[in-house]
């Protein structure tokens, strides 16, 4: 057997796959935050090939992302994650 093609998920609102997650270790609970959550999260961004142009330790409420240099579509993201999720 061979597969062929995985995308993960498209997170947008109107699925134009402008952001796809991609769970790497489950989360626990059920909960999902929501607009205005108090959350705290790892930030780590790379380039091909794993070069490190980012990492971070970052607490903020969700709609306010930007205010400390987070991408939207990071913040969707979260917005989809469980407590403890590791997600690319």
């Amino acid at each position: 057997m061979e597969l062929l093609d995985f995308e993960g998920e498209d997170i947008t609102r109107n699925k134009d796959k402008g952001v796809i997650k991609r769970t790497l270790e489950t989360g626990e609970g059920l909960d999902h935050p929501n607009e205005e959550s108090q959350v705290e999260v790892v930030i780590k961004g790379e380039l091909h090939r794993g070069k490190l142009f980012d990492e971070r330790e970052v607490s903020f409420s969700l709609g306010e992302g930007a205010e400390h240099g987070i991408p939207k579509g990071v913040e969707l993201a979260l917005e989809k994650m469980k407590k403890d999720e590791k997600a690319r």
